[in-house]
Parts: C-alpha cells; structure tokens; sequence
C-alpha cells in the first residue's frame, strides 16, 4: 500500500515514439487499479507529452470508474491528434491526500499502441451542382433463417 502518513504522486514514462502520419492510431494497456474509490481522491491518468517532459496533458482518467482487483485492459485511447509528432506517455498517480492510502495502487503491463491505416468510406459518394443520383435495390435471400432478406443498395450517376 501506499499509506505513508503523506500525500504520495509519482509517474511511470515511456520511452519516446514518433506516431506515423495518416493513420488510426491508439493505445491500450493492462492495468489493476485499487484506490479509495473517491472521484475527489486517489488519482489515475494517462497523460502524453510532445515537448520532452515539459507539459503533460491528460489522455485518460481511471480514478473511480475504473477500479479493477483483477488484470483487465483498458479502452482504446485515440491518438490520432499526435500522428506526425514525438510523443511520450505517462501514467501517473496522485493520492491528493495524505488519509485512506491503504489501496494496493495502480499497476500498468502490456502497453500496445496499434496503427490501422485509416478507412475507406464506401457510402459516400461526392457529388457537383446539377448531378443527379439514381439509386437501386435488390431483394436477396440471406439464406441464414427461413425468408430472410436484405436490401442490397447500389447507385450511379
């Protein structure tokens, strides 16, 4: 625990990373977090710098709403506003205060950040001033419960 009759803060860094451009980036992590379960106490956050330490700006706050005694991994944290930059990331813990610091705390493994090349939208289709748009439908037979169909939709110009 971190019960030491004192308010205790501290962080965990990673190493830096340069996020690519053009791409659906994210990070997760395996966590345990065990605190006072007060959304006015024990703090959890994931934070990320671009300017080597100087400032940090929250990510992700798991202070209580997401306390967990067993390994459980977070959500998807969406870096896509950092893609092109140098970035570092921080997960930091802070018991506000100095009372009720009996928890076990937070531990952090298995940190992935994945890249997915970004989407192709399929059902958008640009159109000018003065073009017109006729669309289609076919009824088919799913074949997965007796007389079930679905619409499949096409368009053209």
């Amino acid at each position: 625990n971190y019960n030491t009759g004192a308010v205790n803060a501290g962080g965990v860094l990673s190493p830096f990373f340069n996020l690519p451009i053009g791409s659906n980036l994210s990070l997760s992590f395996a966590y345990i977090l065990a605190t006072e379960k007060s959304s006015t106490g024990d703090k959890a956050k994931l934070q990320i710098t671009t300017d080597t330490g100087g400032t940090f700006t929250d990510l992700a706050a798991y202070n209580s709403t997401a306390e967990s005694s067993a390994w459980r991994t977070s959500a998807l944290v969406n870096l896509s506003a950092y893609a092109g930059q140098t970035v570092q990331f921080r997960w930091f813990f802070d018991t506000v205060d100095a009372g009720n610091n009996t928890s076990q705390g937070w531990y952090i493994d298995d940190i992935t950040l994945s890249n997915s090349p970004t989407s192709f939208d399929y059902y958008s289709l640009p159109l000018s001033a003065g073009d017109t748009l006729k669309t289609w439908c076919v009824i088919v037979d799913t074949g997965d419960t007796a007389g079930s169909t679905e619409c499949v939709v096409g368009a053209w110009r």
